[in-house]
């Protein structure tokens, strides 16, 4: 069995320090691309410092944190009197609660798309959702239909196959990534029915900031790899997500200011995790290759 790891690393765009340590985190070989997000404050940057570098990058959709691209229509549901989105949890209520006009969704989708292309020259090969949002019941379809009627090929399915099996996560997380994982699942099909290409195995909602170390990267990715039959002419791509950086040590955030996880050490530990050798031999020894999206696309061709 062939096995391909995508390492993305989400949220560039978000500060000018979290935007050179992906860079650095590229140059070191330790990710293999990055989504992102162009309603952030540094995305111009983050843009000019992808193409500088080679940096293969797709759209980390946001519509959870901050305030919209789209400034032509002042949005009426997906957005509080102060005019910023709702947050994680106030979007997936408000979904829930059926006041989401999904006409707003399609709009600030179509919005970022076009601000991505205006910075990186070329619309994103994949789109991925900010804090998974893309995969909330009711937002997945209007997603989905928005990538095909762009030709945008590829997509993020958050579901982990083994994710019963961690634990060292508690109460509140443990439940909200069973939610992330179960969205995911209920995606899936409506994704593949708009001819959207997906990773066959994910692995990282449990691995963020200092929940990530050595040992729980590698047995991770050992057991995504072991959950498929290992057929000899068959190729089989797992995604990593990560969110590695630097602290965010002045302006940051999508409109409102930094959040508390852009402020603190995680981030840079997260980037020294996966720039160590540990990790480097780790996939050398098990004939892991990594690819990035759109190698992997390529490959389909």
């Amino acid at each position: 069995m062939a096995k391909r790891l995508i390492i993305t690393a989400d949220d560039m765009g978000y500060n000018v320090e979290r935007n050179r340590g992906i860079i650095e985190c590229f140059q070191r070989g330790a990710i293999t691309n990055s989504s992102l997000m162009v309603n952030g404050i540094a995305a111009a940057d983050a843009a000019h410092l992808a193409l500088k570098y080679g940096l293969p990058t797709g759209l980390h959709f946001n519509i959870t944190e901050g305030a919209p691209v789209n400034k032509s229509n002042k949005y009426t549901t997906i957005t509080d009197k102060e005019g910023f989105f709702l947050g994680k949890q106030g979007l997936r209520q408000a979904v829930l609660d059926k006041i989401i006009d999904c006409q707003e969704v399609r709009e600030e989708m179509n919005a970022q798309i076009k601000r991505y292309e205006e910075l990186i020259g070329s619309k994103p090969v994949y789109v991925d959702g900010h804090q998974h949002a893309h995969i909330i019941p009711g937002l997945s379809e209007v997603f989905a239909e928005v990538l095909e009627e762009h030709h945008i090929q590829a997509t993020r399915v958050p579901y982990e196959k083994n994710l019963k099996e961690v634990s060292w996560l508690g109460e509140p997380w443990e439940k909200i990534l069973f939610t992330f994982s179960d969205d995911a699942a209920r995606a899936r099909p409506i994704f593949k029915a708009h001819n959207i290409w997906e990773s066959d195995l994910f692995f990282g909602l449990a691995t963020m900031g200092c929940n990530m170390s050595i040992e729980r990267l590698q047995t991770g990715i050992t057991r995504a790899f072991d959950s498929v039959p290992n057929l000899i002419n068959q190729t089989v791509t797992c995604e990593l997500m990560s969110h590695p950086g630097f602290a965010c040590q002045g302006d940051g955030g999508c409109g409102e200011g930094p959040d508390d996880f852009s402020q603190s050490s995680d981030r840079e530990y997260e980037k020294s995790v996966l720039e160590s050798e540990d990790m480097a031999q780790f996939y050398k020894k098990n004939g892991i290759m990594l690819m990035s999206y759109h190698q992997c696309l390529e490959s389909l061709k």
